[in-house]
């Protein structure tokens, strides 16, 4: 075969391309690669596969397998849900959901064991796949994560509460209406700290405030009667 064949495709996520590729060495990108065609090529969250089986599918060593899934693990891109009889449940991570794989027997899938798996270094605390709910509302938003150094300045700014992720939403939606550089997370926590909403159209400097005893929710009202007019006027 002397080229790709057409129209055969997988879904792949842009983000792979975007924020995840330049840093991926080789055994983690084909390990990733492997589970995303196992995975969305088929239209399955996951899929079960022998270590053996994926030594083949990769051209990688059982080491290079290992290697690749535990650095795939660390970055929150992929998931061995449960081990049995020498199989191995592959996920592959859609923002924060861990897809809860159910055995046979109604049971969710345990973690690998240590057979298949790299041991942690002691100390060392593992990254989980579960995603700070201010990181999930950047990303619903902004369509990409954002650079992962700064989630941890995020999670400590924003916190959990529905009000403060209410807010936080608003400001990631005022900051990318106005054109701004979405990826600039240091400034729009600056905006979040501030209680701004970003906006060209008030007060001159950027930036309206968001303390005008309104809630949330009826400031976003508001704003959406507003474009309706504005929308109804200019038809």
């Amino acid at each position: 075969m002397s080229g790709f064949q057409s129209p055969n495709y997988t879904q792949t996520p842009n983000d792979f391309f975007d924020s995840m590729l330049q840093g991926m060495k080789e055994a983690e990108l084909k390990v990733t690669l492997y589970a995303v065609r196992m995975t969305f090529g088929f239209h399955r969250q996951s899929f079960r596969l022998s270590l053996t089986g994926m030594k083949k599918a990769t051209g990688l060593s059982r080491q290079g397998v290992l290697l690749g899934a535990e650095a795939a693990e660390r970055r929150g891109t992929l998931t061995r849900i449960k081990e049995g009889q020498g199989v191995t449940e592959w996920v592959v991570n859609v923002v924060d959901q861990v897809v809860n794989v159910v055995d046979q027997t109604g049971q969710r899938g345990r973690p690998p064991s240590n057979k298949e798996t790299i041991k942690e270094t002691p100390g060392k605390k593992k990254e989980g796949a579960a995603m700070p709910p201010a990181i999930t509302a950047y990303r619903e938003i902004a369509r990409r994560f954002p650079d992962k150094a700064t989630w941890e300045d995020i999670s400590r700014a924003v916190g959990e509460a529905d009000a403060d992720l209410a807010f936080w939403r608003e400001v990631i939606h005022g900051y990318i209406a106005c054109g701004w550089n979405k990826t600039n997370i240091k400034s729009m926590l600056e905006f979040y700290a501030r209680r701004e909403i970003p906006s060209v159209q008030r007060n001159g400097n950027g930036a309206r405030p968001a303390d005008d005893g309104k809630p949330v929710w009826m400031r976003g009202l508001e704003r959406a009667i507003a474009e309706a007019n504005e929308n109804g006027d200019a038809q």
